[in-house]
């Protein structure tokens, strides 16, 4: 939203508020985005303004130029401060209440919140919506695949995150900027995009049967088995010894073991994952490192490009610069399907929130290290590049996960005997259960 919401529409002083029998301006100054207008020894600043009225954005609509110019980049910084903290939290709400409870709850705020900030009296009270809207969107995005792959086989999890999705609606959006080219009105376009989406997974997709599993809800997880074998045409497991299986690993264990991104700090493993994936058919890892490098080949010849005074260096600048940004969006796409496939049931939710809470920070970093580059030609494609080699090396050092089962717990002590029976019998389980999906 804030990519045309924050854009600065043509505009101009109207002259005939400056009223000043001592100075004369220029009729040549009259199409200038000027904030003040110098004469000799004395100067008057523009009081009011007039916009382009074929396109309205928060710039135009609460005057947010000249001495407000700092503030839609602020409102878009507290967007990406919502994100961080929605991504955070989002993990810990869906592992404890359910994957698809929490995504209905965050796709309504997300209709309500877009659908009332096109009435935003100020931009005060805009810039709250959109910090809360961030935080919503944090939910969503740290849910968004982590839900799905957890119904899908392994053999076909690389290639339902391949699908276009995200880049399909990206350019939906360009379209109804395009077609709208009011904010107010690309707000409320949002929320009616999302309403079926909302409808959709309410009506269609239930919850996940390995998070019902791993809370012993077993019941309504073989209620979900029961459904999707139907659809497939399946016949489905026998209940008793479906239910008997699982009840043999719930009286293992004294009582349901809440977890938190403690439990992701305190196990060595995950937090060697979790590190290495917040910086950053061939196995997974590979083909990120791959994507990592060559988008990072392309921007350091971007980078010297810029720094470079060369005859329509501009050309090659945006030759190089698409296949940077083409293989470091495929990087990202691999990293998020290691990221699901990486973390367990338990867990997978809570780790996700986590890195994307982490990629917010880049976010946030990044339109600084922008402006920089102004005043230091080739800083930020540079800068990004020796990130890109930096992620590429340490996905090199992550487990592979093409084409194996998803775990559901965390590791238990090895030395403890009930430990390794309650995760052999847990993962045996709802293994079993996942063989009806097919």
């Amino acid at each position: 939203m804030m990519a045309f919401g924050s854009a600065v529409p043509n505009w101009r002083c109207d002259l005939t508020t400056l009223k000043d029998s001592n100075f004369t301006i220029a009729d040549n100054f009259s199409d200038l985005k000027m904030c003040e207008f110098k004469y000799s020894f004395s100067s008057i600043k523009c009081k009011n303004r007039l916009y382009d009225p074929g396109m309205s954005t928060v710039v135009s609509e609460w005057d947010l130029v000249c001495d407000k110019s700092w503030v839609p980049s602020t409102i878009t910084t507290l967007q990406m401060g919502g994100l961080i903290t929605g991504g955070f939290i989002s993990g810990h709400v869906a592992d404890a209440i359910g994957r698809k409870s929490t995504y209905v709850c965050a796709l309504l705020t997300i209709i309500l919140l877009n659908a009332t900030a096109a009435f935003s009296p100020t931009w005060e009270i805009f810039a709250v919506l959109r910090f809360f809207i961030g935080f919503a969107s944090g939910f969503t995005t740290s849910l968004n695949f982590t839900f799905v792959i957890e119904f899908t086989p392994r053999q076909s999890r690389s290639m339902l995150r391949f699908l276009p999705c995200r880049e399909l609606f990206g350019m939906l959006y360009a379209c109804l900027c395009w077609w709208l080219h009011d904010w107010r009105y690309i707000q409320i376009g949002i929320a009616f995009v999302v309403f079926p989406l909302f409808l959709g997974i309410i009506w269609f997709v239930p919850e996940s049967f390995r998070w019902l599993v791993t809370h012993w809800k077993i019941r309504k997880a073989y209620d979900v088995i029961k459904t999707i074998a139907s659809m497939n045409n399946k016949e489905p497991p026998e209940y008793d010894k479906f239910h008997e299986e699982v009840i043999q690993v719930k009286d293992l264990l004294s009582e349901e073991k809440k977890y938190s991104v403690l439990d992701l700090l305190d196990n060595p493993r995950l937090l060697k994952i979790t590190l290495l994936l917040m910086v950053a058919c061939i196995g997974r890892r590979w083909t990120t490192s791959m994507f990592y490098i060559i988008g990072g080949c392309s921007g350091m010849i971007v980078g010297i490009l810029q720094a470079l005074d060369l005859e329509n260096k501009e050309i090659f600048v945006t030759i190089f610069a698409l296949p940077s940004k083409a293989f470091v969006t495929a990087g990202w796409v691999s990293v998020m399907l290691i990221t699901a496939e990486i973390y367990p049931t338990v867990v997978r939710n809570i780790g996700s929130g986590l890195l994307n809470a982490a990629s917010g920070i880049g976010i946030m970093v990044a339109p600084t290290v922008s402006f920089a580059s102004q005043k230091i030609p080739g800083l930020l494609y540079l800068t990004f590049a020796g990130l890109m080699f930096l992620s590429a090396f340490l996905v090199i050092l992550l487990p592979e996960t093409n084409n194996k089962a998803l775990e559901d717990t965390i590791d238990f002590d090895p030395n403890n005997s009930i430990s390794k029976k309650i995760k052999n019998s847990f993962n045996t389980t709802v293994q079993k259960g996942y063989e009806y999906l097919k």
